[in-house]
């Protein structure tokens, strides 16, 4: 039933215990911030020990976003009886959408510009935070413009799509319901 903390065992893949879905869910984001930690704390160890072109360190920051995503999700879909195209929610978008995701993808922007301003106004972020996205998102060179590139629009709503809007919320459907997962998966994206 909607809430129960485990799912009948005709809906678990065979021999495999299933957790509550929150417990799931919050599982999930510790497996990938502990593999994004390692793998970069990895990537740094390699980046001192050998020497990249510079036109190289954009891709290699992708690197640990790519572990830890595809860490989560290999051990989501696994445990998971559907199919992972189900799952992930892929499907092909329909084209009338587009214009308004367009039109509303611009207004959002522009509102999360202002917004960001006046919280930098009010509360402003510390150096460390600024140093750190300055180092990401700095580029030199057209290879290292296109490696930021990649990071912000490919990896960033790759990530959001698959892990969000994909398994967390389709997990979280499993057990509570459409209205109350849509809200524990965005509660899980701010996290």
């Amino acid at each position: 039933p909607p809430g129960s903390h485990a799912l009948p065992a005709e809906d678990a893949p065979p021999g495999k215990k299933r957790f509550a879905p929150w417990v799931d869910c919050l599982l999930y984001m510790v497996v990938g911030w502990l593999a994004i930690f390692t793998a970069s704390i990895l990537l740094l160890a390699g980046l001192r020990s050998f020497r990249f072109s510079g036109n190289l360190e954009p891709y290699l920051n992708l690197l640990p976003n790519l572990a830890g995503i595809a860490l989560v999700l290999a051990i989501g879909l696994s445990r998971s009886s559907e199919a992972p195209a189900r799952v992930l929610a892929l499907r092909a978008p329909r084209v009338a959408t587009l214009p308004a995701v367009a039109v509303s993808t611009v207004g959002l922007a522009l509102l999360a510009s202002e917004l960001d301003s006046w919280m930098e106004e009010v509360l402003p972020p510390p150096g460390w935070v600024v140093e750190m996205y300055r180092r990401v998102l700095e580029y030199h060179t057209f290879w290292q413009f296109v490696g930021v590139i990649a990071f912000l629009v490919i990896m960033a709503p790759l990530t959001e799509e698959l892990m969000f809007r994909g398994l967390f919320l389709h997990r979280l459907c499993e057990g509570y319901g459409p209205r109350r997962a849509v809200v524990g998966s965005a509660l899980c994206f701010g996290l």
